[in-house]
């Protein structure tokens, strides 16, 4: 039964990494739409983004979790919340948004040619993450197998997603 969801979304994938190359923001967007969509069909409440990065985005890649930035702080899973979900997500930008101080402007850079999950290097006086477009977008994909091999035996998981599914199934296209 969630083979077919499990399709579905490496059909999203796949589409996401058809954009990588043209240099703008809409993949990072759709990428980061993607993690809450998936976060809200693997937890039911908490900072649900924030889970879903440390439990499915650092099997893929330990610096989702453990990433430090220059000021000392490994808190990358926030910034992603703060930055990529309220900030880009919510509203277009990359400036923190609704983060009550502990979102950081600037602690995340998105690229299309430098290394993925490093420090920038490209300004000194900048405390940032560099996030690459096409690293990041075959990450998700890694995580959303991670997701599909767990429900295959994991019955809570399996209800919280027959529940979620029901009543938000994902947006296809019209043929």
């Amino acid at each position: 039964e969630f083979s077919d969801l499990h399709e579905y979304f490496k059909n999203h994938n796949e589409a996401l990494k058809s954009i990588v190359g043209k240099g703008d923001p809409w993949v990072f967007l759709c990428g980061s739409v993607t993690i809450e969509y998936l976060a809200k069909i693997c937890f039911n409440k908490g900072e649900i983004y924030v889970k879903f990065i440390k439990q499915y985005m650092s099997k893929v890649d330990h610096r989702y979790v453990y990433f430090k930035f220059k000021n000392g702080k490994s808190d990358l899973p926030d910034q992603m919340y703060y930055v990529l979900r309220n900030g880009l997500v919510h509203t277009f930008t990359l400036k923190p948004l609704n983060n009550n101080g502990n979102g950081r402007t600037n602690s995340i850079v998105l690229s299309h040619v430098d290394l993925h999950l490093t420090c920038d290097t490209t300004d000194s006086n900048r405390d940032s993450c560099v996030f690459n477009a096409k690293q990041f977008i075959n990450d998700l994909g890694k995580a959303i197998d991670f997701v599909f091999e767990k429900v295959k035996s994991d019955l809570d998981l399996q209800k919280k997603m027959e529940n979620h599914f029901s009543k938000y199934p994902p947006v296809t296209a019209f043929k």
